[in-house]
């Protein structure tokens, strides 16, 4: 089992355990989990840029 697919069995068991990777999700789900994944990569980005900013 990838990354990705533990990434998305992690978000959507609470609410269906049959969903064990991106071949599960619905077109609805697909579009939740990608909106998921670009707003955790913004958090990421905004954390990097807040530490370089603290170490400059």
């Amino acid at each position: 089992m990838s990354y990705f697919d533990k990434y998305v069995s992690v978000h959507f068991s609470y609410f269906d355990e049959s969903i064990s990777g991106w071949s599960d999700l619905s077109s609805k789900q697909k579009l939740i989990i990608s909106l998921k994944i670009l707003t955790d990569s913004f958090g990421v980005l905004m954390i990097l840029v807040i530490i370089s900013e603290v170490i400059n």
